[in-house]
């Protein structure tokens, strides 16, 4: 009798330790329980990587919001970590764990950022480096703690240390030679020596040269003949008749000079301009020949006229004529011209830019210097304005340094919504968007009541997208998915409904109808 309680006691023992045992480990936190969020997209710890790109001395927050799924209260801490060579530093920015509630179905008090700063040193390295940033999270309830962990690539771009990413030719051409001849000393003194002496053997310099030359010369040959026929003590008509002459070739060597000086600085530089960007026109180097050689030629035949006594002011009445019959007939053409000319030194916006144009939207594709083209946003367009309306216009450059959008998702709720809760679900769609920035570098998404409508309030959502090309497409995603939370949370968006009632008609209308009716038939 004895032996058979002892067993029972110690079977209602076991079992009163196993279940408590049971339902613990049921309850105990896990990996699935907790998600980390980095820029809107959720990260598998296991696997997770994130690239990150910082300048020597520069810094950059990190902001990973952490999702708490489990029933229980949680909280969050990360460990300060350092590169092997101590150059790169990872550490939270406050000291406190983050505390996170237990999840609630729409809302937003168990989703928390946890902010991680990157620094770098101020002399470190160019090169990649991994460190492994790991998450210690506890449960509250439990007491239960867990580790997730993320790695972070962080590639360091150095102005002090380049390593061999300059070890090129030009700096174009990448120095795979073996050996000694693949250090990048050898590069530097291939490129060195090469532009150095690159212009010496230019046909079109070395014809430069000479033409200064000898246009120096011949100046100097004229001064000294000059100075000799004062020495030798000529004649007045002799002397006179020399400068004359001697004055002309002085006009046509300055000439020379000029439109030699006007190649090199002006003509090398568009050229120059031409390779490196991709804005200008071709025509741009005949047509700045052209207008030099015919400025220079018209001041050399002007001067030397004016040695001689002609009056030139008949000449110039002609000319001022003649140049305005040619402005007035081609006034479109030259206005598309000097407009092309300032925009092209201006440079208000580039290839690429998207520009809001008279309300529509473009896309620059080329710049001319008679006209611009545009694709419009959808792509399947090529539009061609001239300059001159372009220049005219008043343009908003919608994405000029940056591809960042602003975006406004305008919803409506029924009057008896609730109002703290409508915010919240906004602003959670919005968190949860992959494209959206909330990294701090721009205003983090925000809502507000906007309106007063017939059959409801209205809420604006403002935000900023990582791509203005796509901001149409992600402002619909949002859409979708403030519908969805809508729906899940009960919330009405109203809508104009027409009701239509169908009276009962009276037995004396029936019976009036009923005899006409009767009537036809008999007929």
């Amino acid at each position: 009798m004895r032996s058979s309680s002892l067993i029972a006691v110690a079977v209602i023992l076991a079992v009163s330790l196993i279940i408590p045992l049971s339902f613990a480990s049921s309850d105990s936190i896990s990996e699935s329980d907790v998600s980390l969020t980095i820029g809107g997209m959720d990260v598998d710890p296991k696997v997770s990587e994130v690239d990150i790109s910082l300048a020597n001395g520069g810094d950059r927050t990190l902001t990973i919001y952490v999702v708490n799924k489990s029933a229980d209260r949680i909280s969050v801490y990360t460990d300060s970590v350092k590169s092997a060579d101590g150059e790169i530093r990872v550490f939270q920015t406050t000291t406190d764990p983050v505390v996170i509630d237990p999840y609630r179905s729409g809302s937003s008090k168990d989703i928390a950022p946890l902010n991680v700063e990157i620094t770098a040193d101020l002399y470190a390295d160019s090169s990649p480096r991994a460190l492994n940033l790991v998450f210690h999270v506890q449960d509250l309830d439990t007491n239960e703690f867990i580790t997730l962990s993320i790695r972070l690539n962080v590639d360091v771009n150095s102005s002090f240390d380049q390593g061999d990413a300059f070890n090129k030719f030009f700096g174009i051409i990448p120095n795979t030679l073996d050996g000694s001849l693949g250090q990048p000393w050898f590069a530097a003194l291939v490129t060195l020596v090469t532009l150095v002496f690159q212009d010496k053997g230019s046909k079109e310099l070395k014809k430069m040269i000479r033409t200064v030359t000898a246009m120096f010369t011949l100046i100097v040959a004229l001064l000294t003949v000059t100075l000799c026929i004062f020495i030798l003590g000529s004649d007045s008509t002799t002397t006179h008749y020399f400068m004359m002459v001697s004055s002309v070739i002085y006009v046509i060597a300055g000439a020379m000079l000029s439109w030699t000086l006007y190649k090199i600085v002006v003509l090398r530089l568009i050229g120059r301009i031409e390779k490196n960007v991709d804005k200008t026109d071709s025509s741009l180097v005949p047509l700045f020949k052209m207008i030099g050689r015919l400025i220079i030629t018209v001041a050399a035949v002007v001067i030397i006229l004016a040695f001689f006594g002609v009056d030139l002011a008949g000449i110039m009445v002609s000319a001022g004529v003649v140049s305005l019959g040619i402005t007035l007939g081609a006034q479109s053409v030259l206005n598309q011209f000097f407009s092309g000319i300032v925009i092209l030194s201006t440079r208000p916006f580039k290839k690429g830019d998207f520009l809001k144009i008279n309300g529509e939207v473009y896309i620059v594709t080329k710049v001319k210097l008679m006209y611009t083209e545009f694709t419009n946003w959808g792509k399947d367009q090529i539009v061609t304005m001239p300059n001159n309306a372009v220049a005219s216009a008043t343009l908003v450059n919608l994405t000029r340094g940056s591809a960042v959008a602003r975006i406004l998702v305008f919803v409506s709720v029924a009057y008896d919504a609730n109002m703290t809760k409508v915010k919240e679900i906004l602003i959670k769609a919005a968190e949860m968007h992959p494209h959206v920035i909330k990294d701090g570098s721009y205003s983090r998404p925000s809502t507000t009541m906007t309106e007063w409508l017939d059959s409801g309030v209205q809420y604006r959502l403002a935000c900023y997208v990582d791509d203005f090309d796509d901001s149409p497409k992600y402002a619909g995603q949002l859409r979708e998915m403030i519908f969805t939370m809508f729906k899940d949370s009960g919330i009405e968006i109203p809508y104009s409904r027409v009701q239509v009632d169908l009276l009962s008609m009276g037995q004396d209308f029936k019976e009036t109808i009923f005899e006409e009716e009767s009537g036809k038939g008999k007929k």
